[in-house]
């Protein structure tokens, strides 16, 4: 697969590179035990590279595609669990460690809501993240 050892010490280098994540979601309604019609629920992303070191920093994309310097980004696509209605969008170039990001949204229909965030890197593929989220209003 690879012509030179130098290809393949290359290749061992890039994977420490990738964009490997973890995500953990929390949702609450501040100062409320329960959640209910007309509140502002606070969801709190919180998302882990999990490759890199306390004081390390994602690096730049290492990919034969882009013959230039770039900066891996994240989307994050907040929706419903069948992903028909878009709530929100937004682009997330997260290079630390750990990295918080808060989604607040009002409730406006009682019963168990079904939320879906995903996460979609912009530079390479199979790193994408889904999490959903039930919410009893």
């Amino acid at each position: 697969m690879y012509d030179t050892k130098e290809q393949f010490l290359d290749a061992e280098r890039a994977i420490k590179s990738f964009p490997l994540i973890d995500v953990s979601a929390t949702h609450e309604v501040e100062g409320e035990v329960d959640i209910a019609v007309g509140d502002i629920l606070t969801i709190k992303l919180t998302i882990t590279h999990s490759n890199l070191d306390e004081k390390q920093e994602q690096g730049f994309v290492h990919s034969n595609k882009f013959p230039y310097l770039r900066q891996s980004s994240w989307y994050l696509i907040f929706t419903d669990s069948e992903e028909n209605e878009l709530f929100a969008l937004d682009k997330l170039v997260i290079k630390e460690k750990v990295h918080v990001k808060e989604i607040k949204e009002r409730m406006v229909r009682p019963g168990t809501i079904e939320l879906t965030l995903l996460l979609r890197n912009d530079s390479y593929r199979g790193f994408d993240k889904r999490f959903d989220i039930k919410i009893n209003v």
